[in-house]
């Protein structure tokens, strides 16, 4: 939850614990003007023999006393109502901690998919690899057959086979023209 959101929850509390004293203390006044001033005001008025007068000024004055001090005890706010400045501020941070954690995780995903890439590159490129090596030694041991004495042999002989029948071609061919069919 947001601290904005926690703080207005605490800030609304407290202005309903506030109001509900508010109510109260007019509650607790009223009742105390209803059922003790004319005890007292009969007790001040014939008991001290104050007269009805100044009985009914001391009694309003002690209920506006008791009145003020509880209005005064339900002045100050325990907690302050946030700003809007304060919800932006809030609401920033949390986008920000937002933004900063999903870039991690796409670097995090990005990091991965490329391993991955890179692991099937270099499987194939092994396998690109081997081919090559295979072809290289496959030269390697025909350049070391043609230029061994067996090789030279083969050589020879191809060459010999090719003549022969380049001569017998060419014999072929004098033939066909000294012939007067």
């Amino acid at each position: 939850m947001f601290d904005y959101t926690r703080r207005l929850q605490l800030a609304l509390g407290d202005a309903l614990r506030r109001s509900t004293m508010k109510i109260v203390a007019g509650v607790v006044i009223a009742a105390g003007a209803g059922f003790l001033v004319a005890a007292l005001w009969i007790w001040l008025a014939y008991g001290l023999e104050w007269g009805a007068a100044l009985a009914s000024l001391a009694i309003g004055g002690g209920f506006v006393v008791i009145g003020m001090f509880i209005l005064l005890m339900a002045k100050n706010p325990r907690h302050p109502m946030p700003t809007t400045d304060e919800l932006k501020r809030e609401v920033d941070t949390h986008v920000n901690l937002a933004a900063d954690a999903a870039t991690e995780r796409a670097r995090n995903e990005a990091a991965r998919v490329m391993g991955m890439a890179e692991s099937k590159l270099f499987s194939l490129m092994g396998g690109a690899g081997k081919t090559a090596r295979k072809a290289a030694r496959g030269k390697q041991r025909l350049s070391a057959a043609a230029n061994s004495n067996t090789g030279s042999m083969v050589k020879l002989l191809a060459a010999f086979a090719i003549g022969a029948v380049l001569a017998s071609r060419l014999r072929r061919g004098r033939d066909e023209d000294d012939d007067p069919a």
